[in-house]
């Protein structure tokens, strides 16, 4: 079964458990074009989404039918068990984790609305990698990852969310580190390489910034 198209997505809703939540990963490569039809794909199915990012070049969509946000938490051995496993992509801890989410459906859907679904008797992206041109693919990391942190921008006056997470310590360094990696995707290196030292400095223990430091260090000027 093909990922990406509603049948996919039903597939997985019907088979989860009430409270379960299904986990998308998508290349912020994808098509612009292309990763919009996805989001929007996605957000027909399920009633809640959450996106996070894990940079460079990741992106992980979580679904469920119900909030992802706000359950109780699980016992001290199960999150260390789950950390243990998610070390290697910086996220030792909780706010380690809450601070690569960027955006959720309210503030991504006026983003998306009118993109298209994407369904087995419309195959919209089997075509689309082929009508591309240069231009589409040199950008599709920098408007993808710009679409994402537009819409969470949103999410600042959104009294709704439990925000807290955002203004600690891994929050800050995470915004400003995403910042620096749009800024080295438009080629301004300089601006990167500022945006992506106040992260640092803003958390010297975040594991993620200092790979998009050394990414961004590794870029020709």
């Amino acid at each position: 079964m093909q990922p990406y198209y509603e049948e996919y997505f039903q597939f997985a809703k019907q088979r989860l458990a009430p409270d379960g939540m299904f986990v998308q990963w998508i290349s912020l490569s994808t098509l612009a074009g292309d990763f919009k039809i996805i989001l929007r794909t996605l957000m027909d199915e399920f009633e809640h989404v959450e996106t996070f990012t894990l940079l460079p070049n990741s992106a992980l969509m979580v679904a469920s039918q119900k909030p992802i946000f706000g359950r109780p938490l699980r016992s001290s051995q199960e999150m260390t068990r789950a950390f243990v496993d998610l070390q290697p992509f910086g996220m030792d801890s909780r706010d380690a984790l809450l601070a690569k989410w960027v955006a959720g459906k309210p503030q991504l859907w006026d983003a998306v609305a009118n993109a298209p679904v994407s369904r087995w008797d419309h195959l919209i992206m089997d075509y689309t990698p082929f009508m591309a041109n240069e231009f589409d693919w040199k950008h599709a990391e920098r408007d993808n990852l710009r679409l994402l942190v537009t819409a969470g921008e949103r999410s600042r006056n959104d009294l709704s969310l439990d925000m807290a997470f955002r203004r600690s310590s891994y929050g800050q360094s995470n915004i400003l580190a995403r910042e620096a990696y749009l800024a080295i995707l438009s080629d301004n290196k300089e601006a990167a390489l500022s945006l992506i030292t106040q992260a640092r400095q803003a958390n010297p223990m975040d594991q993620s910034v200092e790979q998009i430091y050394r990414f961004i260090n590794a870029q020709k000027p």
